[in-house]
């Protein structure tokens, strides 16, 4: 069953234009613990917001399930 359909009340659906701008706005907010996003896109939309020095990246892994 997917994840969206058993926890409604903590999934908050947004458009394509503003979601990485109203995470990274949560993120500094405290409101939200992290963003997965690629490092470079989130800092290049955290620096237009003037908060780049407010996010720190932290390790991340990616993998691939067939």
């Amino acid at each position: 069953m997917a994840f969206i359909t058993v926890n409604p009340s903590i999934v908050e659906e947004m458009s394509r234009e503003t979601a990485l701008d109203n995470n990274i706005r949560k993120l500094i907010a405290g409101r939200i613990n992290g963003v997965f996003e690629d490092p470079n896109v989130l800092m290049m939309e955290a620096k237009k917001l003037g908060v780049d020095d407010q996010v720190n990246m932290g390790k991340y892994v990616l993998k691939y399930w067939k």
